[in-house]
């Protein structure tokens, strides 16, 4: 693994303070938020949940855990608290035999039901799993149908909403912290839960994300080309409650009797995601991704300046309007660096992680390559095109000539390639907070500032004392 370059580290450090206030100021999210909308969201999908197993045999029989993924839950999510990614996990019955088809479109799979016909000679497991053929493409070779299980999970839940009362066409979700209204919201395959209200006169509003997904174990990991699973077996017991199917315990509400607690995952489980393929050949709705969250989420965690530095690339993506960039192509680009650098670099300076990290996206760019990390064969960026790659690169390549062009007499200037115009004129204003302390995760970067108030109120301090004294003496003088 690549070694600090301590010069790099130094060279860098100037950037420090900056980089720190960017992070804290307009990166990093409210905890106060974060808490509060993770307790309504925990309860309104216990109470959507608890409903839609009521509504739907076939949802009650299939229906295993939640997963809370997405740049939200993996510490990435740059920001305010509002939008969620729930995976509803689901599971196949042993009896059909399920099998994982590898195809010609990496990354994506297709999902066979290789002993369907079991299942409907044996009356008990026919009858619980009745409506499981409405979600084939069809009754004869017993492929699982991904636009099928879509149109089923919005079924369910629309279903489900209908059992709570309504308020000017929106249904009525009562949790601890008051009343929410929730409305369906969608826009293609994707499928949202629009929820607005109220706690203590402050107005909330959440995206929720809801995905029918089918879970796995270690048995059906996919072979050929596909990475084996990197933390099955040494990932230390502590990241397991980050990546359990539920949210860390400092999110649950202090009122919990009316939380419908989830399965734990394994470190050896996966899922796959209905997410449609475009320009699929033939039959297109045979096509399911793969998703290893869950394993991401362990590599990507207790990395002390990995989050931060994703998180200032998207926000250099944003600013610059680099719209053919997912959030995912920048995350893949660090998990391939998490294999490179030994794990002193990422708790060394945020400076220098952010800047190393930077380059490393410049070359990707040059490339015109960001291998899928799980199949290395496939370039998420293969479909850009060539002038708009090209741009890209030139932009990025700008930025760091600039940056290290004015290291030492302006290292503020990283701060217009990071911040929208708006967040620039808040950044000048004067801000006590700008001086304070942070959190463990930005610790050790505001040294030099709160080394230097503590060195002027020192100084107050000395000079009050002389004062005090002078007028002491002239007073004894006069008497």
């Amino acid at each position: 693994m690549a070694a600090i370059v301590e010069e790099d580290r130094r060279r860098y450090r100037p950037l420090e303070n900056v980089l720190n206030a960017i992070n804290k100021d307009f990166i990093q999210l409210s905890k106060t938020e974060v808490i509060r909308n993770n307790a309504i969201l925990r309860e309104l999908l216990s109470l959507l949940t608890g409903k839609m197993q009521k509504v739907d045999n076939l949802f009650k029989e299939m229906f295993s855990t939640v997963f809370y993924g997405g740049s939200f839950y993996d510490g990435l999510r740059v920001g305010t608290p509002d939008e969620f990614d729930l995976d509803l996990l689901l599971t196949l019955p042993k009896l059909v035999e399920p099998e994982l088809i590898l195809c010609n479109i990496p990354g994506y799979l297709q999902l066979k039901l290789n002993n369907y016909p079991a299942l409907q000679k044996d009356k008990s497991m026919a009858n619980r799993y009745k409506d499981l053929r409405k979600l084939l493409e069809d009754e004869k070779d017993y492929y699982l149908d991904n636009q099928k299980v879509r149109q089923w999970m919005e079924r369910v839940v629309t279903l489900a909403l209908n059992d709570f009362q309504k308020e000017n066409g929106k249904y009525v979700l009562d949790v601890s912290m008051g009343r929410f209204l929730a409305k369906i919201h969608k826009a293609g395959p994707a499928f949202t839960l629009k929820v607005t209200g109220q706690v203590k006169g402050e107005k909330i509003s959440l995206d929720i994300d809801l995905v029918p997904c089918f879970l796995f174990g270690k048995d059906k990991w996919p072979k050929s080309q596909f990475r084996p699973n990197p933390v099955a077996s040494k990932v230390k017991p502590k990241y397991v409650t980050y990546c359990e199917s539920q949210p860390p315990k400092r999110y649950y509400p202090k009122k919990r009797s009316n939380i419908y607690y989830y399965k734990k995952l394994k470190k050896t489980d996966f899922f796959i995601v209905p997410k449609p393929v475009k320009d699929a050949p033939g039959r297109s709705n045979r096509y399911w991704r793969l998703s290893f969250q869950q394993q991401e989420r362990i590599i990507i965690d207790n990395k002390n300046y990995l989050k931060p530095t994703i998180k200032f690339l998207k926000k250099m993506r944003d600013v610059s309007d680099h719209t053919c960039i997912a959030s995912y192509y920048i995350k893949t680009l660090v998990l391939w660096e998490t294999e490179k650098m030994c794990d002193a670099f990422w708790s060394s300076s945020i400076s220098y992680v952010f800047m190393t990290i930077l380059k490393k996206y410049y070359e990707c760019l040059r490339d015109k390559r960001i291998p899928y990390y799980w199949y290395k064969t496939n370039n998420l960026i293969q479909g850009v095109n060539d002038i708009t790659m090209q741009n890209m690169q030139n932009r990025i390549k700008y930025i760091i000539n600039d940056i290290e062009s004015h290291l030492q007499d302006d290292p503020s200037v990283v701060i217009k390639y990071l911040l929208t115009k708006d967040e620039k004129t808040q950044y000048y204003e004067p801000s006590p907070s700008r001086y304070l302390a942070t959190d463990e995760d930005d610790r050790g970067l505001r040294t030099e500032q709160i080394v230097g108030i503590s060195v002027g109120i020192g100084i107050l301090a000395i000079g009050a004392v002389g004062l005090w004294r002078a007028l002491s003496n002239s007073d004894n003088r006069r008497n």
